[in-house]
């Protein structure tokens, strides 16, 4: 199992940090996944694991563009990570989309992997429907706007919430 911190910046969605049951890496720096938007925009970028651990990614970004969701169309952003082959670096390995509805989220991505030239995995999650509560997610926290009221003894600002993030990480 893979999990990943996402946390916001000034530059948008970054990882921080990716655990598996054998490793648990600390990403310097952040690897940025998606861009703060901007109109109408494309943007590229790539990011270089500065320990060495991991492989480099590459990113596009575009949109405004309509996603299907599953209260019909709406307008978001497709981003495509592209991991080069480390062997031959012209050639890409893996590739993962993202589709991404600014106020809802991921609603799609897809997770493609290629071997000598030919595709040996491909998995395709959408979000099929939404119903609020329905699971046991965490509490959000008021970086989201939906907090009801912050935890005692703490500011209902988002500094302090993006403080919180970043302690966790540490853990």
């Amino acid at each position: 199992m893979l999990t990943g911190w996402l946390i916001p910046t000034r530059q948008g969605i970054a990882n921080a940090r990716v655990k598996t049951p054998e490793e648990d890496a600390r990403l310097k720096p952040f690897e940025l996944v998606a861009a703060v938007p901007d109109q109408n925009f494309h943007k590229t970028w790539k990011w270089h694991d500065k320990t060495g651990a991991l492989p480099d990614h590459q990113y596009d970004m575009w949109g405004p563009l309509a996603i299907p969701t599953p209260t019909g169309e709406q307008m978001g952003y497709v981003i495509m990570q592209k991991e080069p082959d480390p062997q031959h670096h012209t050639t890409i390995e893996s590739t993962a989309e993202y589709q991404i509805v600014p106020g809802l989220g991921l609603v799609r991505e897809i997770d493609s992997r290629v071997t000598n030239g030919v595709l040996v995995t491909r998995i395709e999650v959408s979000l099929r429907s939404m119903t609020p509560g329905s699971g046991d997610e965490p509490a959000l926290r008021s970086l989201t706007g939906t907090d009801p009221a912050p935890a005692p003894g703490r500011p209902p600002n988002e500094q302090s919430d993006q403080q919180q993030i970043l302690n966790d990480l540490r853990q």
